[in-house]
């Protein structure tokens, strides 16, 4: 770890204490218990990570331990935002499989593609493969929800000023930044690993830097301190009519 990463790391786990200590004297910690659990995690394993940085054993076996869990605790952030959006839609038959069986199958295809690069059950790099398969399909799922946001609320005319909206752009500016870097490492290999290093937890000190400004952002709606209020398939109809309608009389002029 070199002393850019270093003051990197340092200012990753400095923002995520700080953004930690205000969503708990908020009590928002009971809205967004899965956050909540994916920043701890990820703040306790950076801290981890800094204090035995001369420890390259200790850091490698940390750091992919790390890794795992954290990639599983942001799927199910992500779920939980996704869930709090459109809790009312879970009432049509196969919604509430939708995201936990994408999720199912974006991680069995993964598993296979890793399976195929290590070429055996046995080797420590089909377990590192597979860890990057995860935090790859946590990216994939963040970037989803953050565009589909977008969209709705573009759609829709919904507030942006919202808490899950923030989370959502913070999910999706660390992931687009994480998944660039993946793509150019799986392209041009471990000769870009620096920039791999170094880029990853920038982006995401970004998206932490954008959580702060979301919860101290003021707030005067108190409605908008818990999960966005969740869309109904009434108006997504009652929507698509209306935009089906306006589009069918321009077409007839």
């Amino acid at each position: 770890m070199n002393t850019s990463e270093l003051l990197l790391g340092v200012s990753s786990v400095a923002l995520q204490a700080l953004l930690l200590v205000i969503l708990v004297s908020r009590g928002l910690q009971r809205s967004f218990r899965w956050f909540l659990a994916y920043l701890t995690t990820n703040f306790l394993f950076g801290a981890g990570l800094v204090l035995i940085r001369n420890q390259p054993r200790s850091y490698f076996y940390t750091y992919w331990i790390g890794d795992a869990i954290v990639a599983s605790l942001a799927i199910l952030a992500t779920y939980e935002i996704f869930r709090g959006v459109f809790q009312k839609f879970y009432t049509l038959p196969g919604f509430r499989a939708l995201f936990p069986g994408a999720s199912v199958l974006f991680i069995f295809l993964g598993s296979i593609r890793a399976f195929e690069k290590s070429g055996s059950l046995l080797s420590e790099y089909l377990l590192i493969s597979q860890i990057f398969s995860l935090e790859i399909i946590a990216y994939i799922l963040q970037f989803g929800l953050f565009f589909l946001l977008l969209l709705l609320i573009q759609f829709f005319r919904l507030s942006w000023k919202q808490y899950t909206f923030g989370i959502a752009v913070g999910f999706g500016v660390s992931a687009a930044g994480s998944l660039v870097a993946f793509m150019v490492r799986s392209e041009f290999g471990t000769k870009f690993d620096p920039v791999f290093r170094f880029v990853v937890p920038l982006t995401y000190t970004v998206g932490v830097a954008i959580w702060l400004l979301t919860f101290l952002w003021p707030v005067h709606d108190s409605s908008i301190a818990v999960p966005t209020p969740a869309l109904t398939p009434e108006a997504v109809v009652a929507e698509l009519k209306q935009y089906t309608r306006t589009v069918k009389e321009i077409l007839k002029r």
